[in-house]
């Protein structure tokens, strides 16, 4: 029942441009993120950071 009530709302809302009332809330996924991704530049800098040898050790 959720699911067809979500595809009206997305249909009305992102689709038609229109509003529509619900006497009741339907919770929408939140949009997925890629996550931030660091440049090799970075990630050097990082590991030379590291002063434990055990936990270099592992980075490399």
């Amino acid at each position: 029942m959720k699911l067809y009530l979500a595809a009206l709302q997305f249909l009305y809302h992102e689709v038609l441009k229109q509003k529509i009332y619900f006497d009741f809330k339907i919770k929408m996924r939140k949009e997925e993120k890629l996550p931030e991704v660091l440049s090799v530049d970075e990630v050097q800098k990082l590991v030379s950071k590291i002063k434990n040898l055990k936990h270099k050790t592992i980075i490399h």
